[in-house]
C-alpha cells in the first residue's frame, strides 16, 4: 500500500477484533483518570464508543480505591490512561505504586 492509497480495510476494526481475541469474549476496559471533567468525559466518550468497557477516575485517591477494588474482583484493567497532575496521588506516584504491586499492563501517562 502506498501513502496515496486508501486502505481496503478498517485497520481499526481489525486491530480491535486481534486485540479482543485474547479477552475471551470481553471487552478491553481503560481506566481514565483526570480531574478536569471535560477532558475526561470526552476521553470515556470516545473509548466507549471504540468498544471499550470504561472506568473514570477524579483524583488520585479515587483511582486507588478503584484499582484496588478491580484488582480484588481480578478484573484489572487492561489500559490506564492517567493525568499527571491530579488531587491526592499524582499519575507518576501512582504507576510507580502499581509497578511495586506487580502491575504489568499498558499506561499512558
Amino acid at each position: 500500500m502506498s501513502p496515496h492509497t486508501p486502505p481496503t480495510t478498517d485497520l481499526r476494526s481489525e486491530a480491535t477484533t486481534a486485540g479482543a481475541a485474547g479477552l475471551m469474549g470481553r471487552r478491553p476496559r481503560i481506566v481514565v483518570a483526570d480531574d478536569d471533567f471535560d477532558v475526561r468525559d470526552m476521553l470515556a466518550h470516545v473509548f466507549e464508543r471504540d468498544g471499550f468497557e470504561v472506568q473514570v477516575a477524579s483524583d488520585g485517591d479515587m483511582l486507588v480505591r478503584l484499582l484496588e477494588e478491580a484488582h480484588r474482583a481480578s478484573a484489572d484493567p487492561d489500559v490506564l490512561l492517567l493525568d499527571q497532575r491530579m488531587p491526592y496521588y499524582t499519575g507518576l506516584e501512582i504507576l510507580y505504586g502499581l509497578r511495586l504491586w506487580g502491575f504489568r499492563k499498558p499506561s499512558v501517562l
